[in-house]
């Protein structure tokens, strides 16, 4: 069997779990998001981390919202399928994008939780955000 099949994910739907919603990453922490994604060969990442840097705006904060939770080979670690919105390098429009990120990681990244703080992402949202393919 061709690897790359043999390796494709089945979706689920995201689990009834209290710790998941908006959390929020640095650059340095969508690095190691990256890195992780690379490693397991997850499809939805930036091509490196080079690309990464290109593309999202140092000193920004990225906000990642689970759609549903990967399925894939037992020994795979649990994870989910990311929007991730963030400022890009280029413009002053924000962008959102996909990205898989380990459920280990996922949690301990801040937990948008204050309602300031949920003000504050459905404003960013209102603002509009552009679609866009990761590099």
């Amino acid at each position: 069997m061709d690897d790359a099949v043999g390796r494709q994910r089945q979706w689920s739907e995201l689990p009834a779990d209290a710790e998941l919603g908006f959390r929020l990453a640095s650059v340095d922490e969508l690095l190691v998001i990256n890195d992780e994604a690379k490693r397991n060969l997850w499809g939805a990442k930036w091509s490196s981390s080079a690309a990464l840097k290109r593309q999202v705006r140092e000193g920004t904060t990225a906000i990642l919202c689970p759609v549903f939770q990967n399925g894939g080979p037992a020994n795979e670690p649990k994870s989910y399928r990311c929007y991730a919105w963030f400022y890009p390098t280029s413009a002053n429009r924000p962008q959102v994008s996909l990205i898989d990120v380990a459920h280990e990681t996922f949690s301990r990244l801040r937990e948008v939780s204050s309602s300031q703080q949920l003000r504050k992402v459905s404003r960013a949202f209102l603002d509009g955000y552009q679609l866009v393919k990761l590099d």
